[in-house]
């Protein structure tokens, strides 16, 4: 019987592959992420820099659209919740 070399090349050439791969992966998904980062980061401290500097107004975060607020004057009872 053969035994198997200790020292196989294309073992140690897919296991390089695979480390390099993963490598690249990583690196690339850091970068999405901390320009992601970055630019939230970057609105944040805008944000506090005008609030220091008095200018509340230019300082309210961004809103998409105003949210609407609902009021119940008398609770909700678990059988209005439920549909027959």
């Amino acid at each position: 019987m053969a035994c198997k070399p200790a020292f196989d090349a294309r073992r140690f050439v897919r296991v390089g592959i695979a480390a390099t791969t993963w490598v690249l992966s990583v690196t690339a998904m850091q970068a999405v992420a901390g320009a992601e980062i970055r630019k939230g980061v970057r609105q944040l401290e805008r944000r506090i820099e005008l609030r220091l500097n008095g200018d509340e107004e230019e300082a309210a975060p961004p809103s998409a659209e105003p949210r609407e607020r609902t009021h119940h004057d008398e609770p909700i009872e678990p059988w209005e919740l439920v549909s027959v």
